[in-house]
């Protein structure tokens, strides 16, 4: 994936490194924005977080 990536930053697209870095700037925060706004990703962290805890509660007796 990082070699696609330099060969798109490389690339004689017409877009410079600075647009590609605006436009990889701009998909990370929608993804962060869908994944925090969604229900899914909240249920399936607390679940980790309880496993986590009964793991570690077992662990320290």
């Amino acid at each position: 994936m990082l070699n696609q990536l330099k060969k798109l930053i490389y690339s004689e697209s017409g877009l410079e490194t600075v647009e590609y870095a605006i436009i990889g700037c701009v998909i990370s925060c929608f993804i962060l924005y869908v994944t925090e706004s969604s229900e899914i990703v909240n249920a399936t962290n607390e679940a980790l977080i309880d496993m986590s805890r009964t793991n570690s509660s077992s662990l320290n007796g």
